[in-house]
This record gives structure tokens, C-alpha cells and sequence, in this order.
């Protein structure tokens, strides 16, 4: 039997006289492309250069989602702060209303009222996985002596390990799903950055919210049922193996958590749901595997509902206690009214918070999502993948409140960031060489202002006020320029304040952008690359790109100068903490 090597032709026979073809395994491709076997076989020829990298920049990205702690209690959180009143409650009280600790802590918004109860007016999903995390840290607490639990430490508990650990294991998961798709290591490992520096991961990955989570659950379900299909076709035949049976009731699961984390997303896991047994095959196995997984969520959000809204399809959006969230929900349908020519505006383009301006990369995801359906061999994941992109950014301009407060970007499309990234990858697989050329330069430097842009803003203060029209240049780059940081992990063990407390975050994240710089030039990529016009068209599309991205930042200004200086003082002086010092007045300075 000839053994065939990926990439060559088999040896051809010694004996003269013709031989009869073999019949196809059940793990050989139609198409003559290399067999699932062959392509399990061939992951593990990685060189030692390609793993240590790729574990350098992993331990760059965590080192930049760790470093900062922005934590800001005179902000009183709502998002956060509504959760862990209800995280407390079941913990220490046993129950899930929070009147106890709105009399020891005070109000909050985001709360929903019945039968003179409050309870915190959100899906339940954030609650579940802080009171398991809560229990933890309590019985830890306890067993070193202590008799309570500080707000900081509690709070960075949940946003710790509910938050940041998921998204890190999820990135890992990630880059290793996509470096299956592009093939290339430069290139999957400088998506993987993009995404996890460069999107709105990041900035809700730092604070104790399910926008981050639901992003990495909703994409994680493909990534799921992706590996129970590729289970089936190792086996081959009919017959369903019992590890596909196990990814896809992961799928199930993940599909049904997303909306048990954010009501909102249940179209999202309708989507999903219905794409499993399209993506896996129709059959019985597919679609019971799935529902199976699924069932679990879904059953401890009814049990949820039944105790705090009398139904388990009772929701807490009929039960808002401020009014004019309650306004706001019974407009249209649950919210929805249709997107308006202001909502497309600030959400998509302007400085404020559009999508486009803070991450202008996905301005490349969009044409990718379009692109990849054309031409990707998995178009079944591109339209999915475009579907779901097109879907909630239609939803987030759709809602009457769709400025969505104080945040970074449009918070309500979080989940398409690991979907619009995934058809770049999609894409990129599709393109000829020529393609790849043209399109690397211009995507590098829009991924290199994307990351400059969202991680200067999410990891010093991820709640940026809707009253500025351009917060990032008339708040972020301020305060970096006056050396003014949060918590972080220099001030805490270093004792390093100011600009030295930047220092060490500014050289890894200044790594991570080195690292995309040269493979916008072609690094890696093969000797088809070098060339002489390949690094200087890399150099004059980014250079350009930032200036544009500069002199934008410099036009669109808040309309009263003195809101801006009043906001500025106001942010410095009583919400920044720790307290930033008086500086001295210099002789004649006023």
C-alpha cells in the first residue's frame, strides 16, 4: 500500500502491468485534496518556531487583558452592579431579591420589580455563573479567617474568572480553529490579535458583563459542531461516533447559554440551532444531540423565571423598574422600531462610538462576510457567518434605546466580532495570490489602528459617556498623556506610578503592533512575498490610514468646550480611582 505525504504525488507502481484504482476510504475527499486523517496527522508538524511564537503572543494578549484593572465604585455600574446585588443576595441570603442589599449598598438602575421585590432586570446567565464563583471565593474567604468579602475583591473575582478566563480560553480555541482554515501561521495568529485587541471583546472582557461571553458562546457552538462533523468524517460511515455526539450537545449548550446570558440574542440561537443539523447533517442525532445540550440552559432559566416573574416564559423585561426603560420596551416589538438614518450613524461611522471608527478593520470583515460566501469552500459557515453579522448590527440600529449608555462601540453587536473575523479567515482561504497582496497591506493597518484605538480606550475606562462626541481624543488620549492609570499590576507589586506604571503594558502591546506591522509586509508567508513592493506598500497604506485616522479624530469635536473641560475635571476628581494626587502649582500657572 503507497503511503501518500500532503503536498506530493505517490510513488508510481514498480510492476509494469496496470493496476486496478483502490476504492475511495471513507475519510478521502472527492475534490483530491488530502483526507481527513492525513489532515489530522499533518496538525501536529508545526515547527518549534511556529508554537513558542504563537505562546508569546498569547501571553502578550494576556498580559494586556490582565495588567489594567479599571475599577471605578463612585461610577455605581448599573450593568455590573444590578448583577452582584443578586449574586450577594443568593449567596448569603438564599434568595434572589435584592431589596437587603439595596438598603445596605443603595439603589441601582437596571432592576426589575414584582410583588414589592426587586431583582436584577437581566437574563439570568451572568448570575448563574457569578453565584458558583461567589460561593468559591466565600468558602475561601472563610477558610483564611475572614468573615466577608470587600466589594473589589468580589467584583474582580466574577469579572476574573467569569469574564477574562473564558475569553482567554476561548482565543486559544480560536486560533487553533482558524489556523485549520487559513493554513498559514502569520496570518491565523494575527487574526487571533486583531480579535482579541482590536474588537469589543476586550473591552467587555474587563468589566463583569455577558457581551464578551455571548460572543465567544455563540461562535464556540460553530466551532463545536465543526468538530463533531469532522469526528464523523475520521470514522466515516453512517454511523454517528460518540465523540460527535458529545460536541454536539456542547453546540447545543453553547447555543442555548447565549440566550440564557442576553435575552436579546435569541435570534442569534435560533439561527444557530437550526444551522447545526445543516452544517452536521440532517438526521436524528444532530438533532437530538443538540436540543439535548441545549435543554440544560434553557431549564434553569425557566426555573429562574418561575421563581422571580411567577413563568417560566415570563421575562424581566415586563417588569423594569425605571420607567423609561419600561418606555423604551414597549415600543414596537420588545424595543424594536427600525433602525434610523442617527442610529446607523453613531453606531457605524461616528467618533463617538462607531463600530467603524474604533475598529475600522471590520470595515474589512463587512466586504469579507460578502466575499466569503462567493467564494469559500465552507460556505455554509459564510453565510451563517454573514447572517448573524448583518442580523445584529440591523438589530443594535433597530432599538429605541440603541445608544445603549455608557459604552465602547455598539455593545449590543458584540457577538459578531469572532463572526466577521472568522470571514476574513474565510476569505483570505479563498483568495488567489494576487488577492492576498493587495488586500494584506490595507487590512494590516486597519487592524493596527483598531487595536491602537479599542485597547487605549478599554483598558483604562470601558464606559465612555454618550455626551462627548469624540471621547477617545478629547478623554482616552489625555490621560495617557498625563500619565494617569488605574489599578494595575505595576502600582500593586512594582509600586510604579504614572508613566512607569504604562511602561510595561506600552512595550507588550507595542510587541503585539510589531508583530502585525511585519506581517502586513509578507513575513512568513513564503519567498513569493519578498518582493521589493510589498513592505513599502504596507509602510505608505498604514501611514496614510493613521493620518486619515488622526485628522478625523481632530474634527469631530464636542460642540461646548467647557462640557468637555467640566466632564474631564469631573471624571478626574471624583469618579477616577484610585484618587489621582493634586499636582503643585507652578509659580504663575493658574
Amino acid at each position: 500500500m503507497t503511503e501518500v505525504v500532503i503536498g506530493s504525488s505517490p510513488s508510481p507502481s514498480p510492476s509494469p502491468s496496470p493496476s486496478p484504482s483502490p476504492s475511495p476510504s471513507p475519510s478521502t475527499t472527492s475534490d483530491g485534496a488530502a483526507t481527513v486523517r492525513e489532515r489530522v496527522a499533518g496538525a501536529g508538524t508545526r515547527s518549534w518556531q511556529a508554537r513558542w511564537t504563537w505562546r508569546a503572543i498569547f501571553a502578550g494578549i494576556a498580559f494586556v487583558y490582565l495588567y489594567f484593572v479599571p475599577y471605578y465604585p463612585s461610577l455605581n455600574n448599573p450593568n455590573e452592579n444590578s448583577r452582584v446585588y443578586q449574586i450577594r443576595a443568593a449567596v448569603e441570603l438564599h434568595k434572589l431579591s435584592v431589596n437587603e442589599q439595596i438598603e445596605r449598598y443603595g439603589y441601582v438602575n437596571d432592576l426589575a420589580v414584582r410583588d414589592g421585590k426587586f431583582y436584577a432586570g437581566k437574563a439570568p446567565g451572568t448570575t448563574f455563573i457569578g453565584i458558583a464563583i461567589y460561593g468559591a471565593l466565600r468558602s475561601w474567604e472563610r477558610w483564611r479567617g475572614h468573615t466577608t468579602v470587600s466589594p473589589f475583591r468580589l467584583l474582580y473575582a466574577l469579572r476574573f474568572a467569569g469574564c477574562l478566563v473564558p475569553t482567554l480560553v476561548f482565543l486559544l480555541w480560536f486560533r487553533r480553529y482558524i489556523g485549520r482554515v487559513v493554513q498559514e501561521e502569520p496570518i491565523a495568529n494575527a487574526l487571533t490579535i486583531v480579535l482579541a485587541i482590536g474588537s469589543m471583546l476586550l473591552s467587555y472582557a474587563l468589566i463583569f458583563v455577558n457581551h464578551s461571553l455571548t460572543a465567544a458562546l455563540a461562535f464556540g457552538a460553530l466551532m463545536a459542531t465543526d468538530a463533531a462533523a469532522r469526528k464523523r468524517e475520521f470514522v466515516g460511515g453512517a454511523r454517528v461516533p460518540h465523540a460527535s455526539w458529545l460536541w454536539l450537545g456542547l453546540a447545543g449548550f453553547l447555543i442555548s447559554a447565549t440566550s440564557a446570558l442576553d435575552y436579546a440574542l435569541a435570534p442569534v440561537s435560533l439561527v444557530l440551532i437550526v444551522w447545526v443539523p445543516i452544517r452536521f447533517g440532517w438526521s436524528w442525532a444532530s438533532t437530538v444531540g443538540a436540543w439535548a445540550g441545549a435543554s440544560i440552559p434553557a431549564l434553569w432559566t425557566g426555573i429562574y423565571h418561575k421563581i422571580c416573574w411567577g413563568g417560566p416564559f415570563k421575562l424581566s423585561i415586563n417588569h423594569l423598574a425605571n420607567p423609561q426603560f419600561a418606555t423604551n420596551q414597549s415600543k414596537g416589538v420588545f424595543g424594536i422600531v427600525g433602525p434610523t438614518r442617527d442610529s446607523m450613524y453613531t453606531l457605524l461611522v461616528s467618533p463617538s462610538k462607531g463600530l467603524l471608527y474604533l475598529s475600522p478593520v471590520f470595515a474589512v470583515a463587512l466586504i469579507a462576510t460578502v466575499y466569503a460566501c462567493i467564494r469559500s469552500k465552507r460556505r455554509k459557515d459564510a453565510i451563517l457567518s454573514l447572517v448573524v453579522v448583518w442580523m445584529m448590527i440591523a438589530y443594535a440600529c433597530s432599538l429605541t434605546n440603541w445608544d445603549a449608555g455608557w459604552t465602547v462601540g455598539p455593545r449590543y453587536a458584540t457577538v459578531i466580532v469572532a463572526f466577521a473575523v472568522y470571514s476574513m479567515a474565510l476569505s483570505w482561504a479563498a483568495m488567489g495570490h494576487a488577492a492576498r497582496r493587495a488586500w494584506l497591506p490595507i487590512a494590516a493597518a486597519a487592524g493596527v489602528l483598531s487595536a491602537i484605538a479599542m485597547t487605549a480606550t478599554s483598558v483604562l475606562f470601558p464606559h465612555l459617556p454618550p455626551d462627548y462626541k469624540n471621547p477617545v481624543y478629547e478623554i482616552i488620549w489625555p490621560l495617557w498623556r498625563d500619565g494617569i492609570t488605574p489599578y494595575s499590576f505595576g502600582l500593586r507589586w512594582l509600586k510604579l506610578t504614572g508613566h512607569a506604571a504604562q511602561a510595561p503594558f506600552l512595550v507588550v502591546f507595542g510587541l503585539l503592533i510589531a508583530y502585525l506591522v511585519r506581517v502586513a509586509t509578507g513575513w512568513g508567508l513564503g519567498p513569493r512575498w519578498r518582493s521589493w513592493w510589498a513592505a513599502p506598500l504596507s509602510g505608505v497604506v498604514a501611514i496614510a490610514l493613521v493620518a486619515g485616522g488622526v485628522r478625523v479624530a481632530k474634527i469631530a469635536r464636542t460642540d461646548t468646550p467647557n462640557l468637555v473641560q467640566l466632564g474631564t475635571a469631573w471624571l478626574r476628581n471624583a469618579i477616577w480611582y484610585p484618587p489621582i494626587p493634586k499636582a503643585p502649582v507652578r509659580p504663575g500657572r493658574q
